[in-house]
């Protein structure tokens, strides 16, 4: 079987990845990608976010560390307040 490649892959209608700030009852996460490649640090909101969870193939939330594991043209959506951001936090906006 397969290994599951838990990287953002979704696209928005204008083709750059998007990704999801952790639900309000998730503080902090691992990323997947470093756990398989050997770390386990974990990483608080914000430095972590988690691919939609209606594109998962297993049912399962994944999440991914920003810093190292995101694409640069990644928008992070945040469902709490409903703005949207870049990979670097510098430029936000609502849609």
């Amino acid at each position: 079987m397969p290994k599951h490649d838990p990287r953002v892959n979704v696209s928005r209608p204008d083709g750059r990845p998007e990704a999801y700030d952790l639900p309000p009852h998730i503080e902090e996460s691992v990323c997947e990608v470093c756990c398989q490649e050997g770390h386990t640090a974990r990483f608080p909101r914000g430095k972590v976010v988690m691919a939609s969870p209606i594109d998962t193939s297993d049912g399962h939330l994944h999440f991914v560390c920003v810093e190292k594991h995101v694409p640069d043209n990644i928008v992070i959506f945040d469902p709490k307040t409903g703005l949207c951001r870049d990979k670097t936090g510098q430029n936000v906006w609502k849609e």
